[in-house]
C-alpha cells in the first residue's frame, strides 16, 4: 500500500544556488498543503490550473480541487499575461487562482479590478510589491488576497498571510501553515532568540 511517507513526485528547483536539484516530495507533504489551505476556502470552488507541471505551484492548483471535490479549469494558452488570465477566469467562472508575483503585478497593472467570479487570490514565488497589494485591496475589497511563501522543498507554501483592510508598509510572509514549524537562523545556522 502507498503510505504517507512514500515518494509522490520529484520536482527540480534551482533554489538560490542556480544549480538544478531534484526535490523529493512525499504524499504527506501534498496532503499537508491541501488540508492547511482548504480551511480558508469553502466548498464549491473552481481552481485555475495555469502553471507548468514542472513548477511547484501546480501541486496546489491540481491537488487542492481534486482532493476536496472542487473543479479545475485548465488554462491552455502558451502565453500568460494578467489580462489573458483574467479573461479565462471570467469565461470559466474561476473562483480561486494562484499567481506568481510577476503575474499578480501584471494583472493589477492591466486591470486593477479582477473578474467578479474570483474569491481567492494566492500570490507568491517572489516578493509582492506593496503598491500592487494596496491597489488590489482598494479595488477588490471582497476578495481574499493571500501571500503564499515557501521553497519547493516545503511543497509550495510553508507560510501564508491573508491581507486585511489595514496592513503595514511591507508584505509579510505570514505564519506557518498547519503542521509546519519555522525556525529563524543566524549566519551560523543557529536558532536566533525571540525578537
Amino acid at each position: 500500500p502507498v503510505m504517507a511517507d512514500h515518494l509522490s513526485y520529484v520536482i527540480y528547483t534551482s533554489g538560490s544556488t542556480g544549480k538544478p536539484k531534484g526535490t523529493m516530495i512525499q504524499h504527506r507533504a501534498v496532503l499537508r498543503l491541501v488540508n492547511a489551505l482548504s480551511h480558508h476556502i469553502p466548498d464549491k470552488q473552481v481552481y485555475l490550473f495555469a502553471s507548468n507541471i514542472a513548477f511547484d505551484a501546480s501541486t496546489f492548483e491540481i491537488w487542492s480541487p481534486l482532493l476536496t471535490g472542487d473543479l479545475l479549469s485548465i488554462y491552455t494558452q502558451k502565453y500568460q499575461s494578467g489580462l489573458e488570465i483574467a479573461k479565462h477566469c471570467s469565461q470559466h467562472d474561476v473562483t480561486t487562482i494562484w499567481l506568481t508575483a510577476g503575474l499578480f503585478h501584471d494583472l493589477i497593472d492591466a486591470e486593477t479590478k479582477i473578474p467578479q467570479s474570483i474569491n481567492f487570490v494566492f500570490a507568491g514565488g517572489d516578493r509582492l510589491s506593496i503598491n500592487h497589494v494596496r491597489l488590489f485591496k482598494q479595488k477588490n475589497s471582497n476578495v481574499a488576497l493571500i501571500n503564499g511563501y515557501g521553497p519547493t522543498e516545503s511543497t509550495t507554501f510553508a507560510t501564508n498571510h491573508i491581507f486585511g483592510d489595514h496592513f503595514q508598509h511591507y508584505v509579510p510572509i505570514g505564519r506557518p501553515i498547519s503542521n509546519t514549524q519555522l525556525y529563524v537562523l543566524d549566519e551560523r545556522l543557529e536558532p536566533v532568540p525571540v525578537g
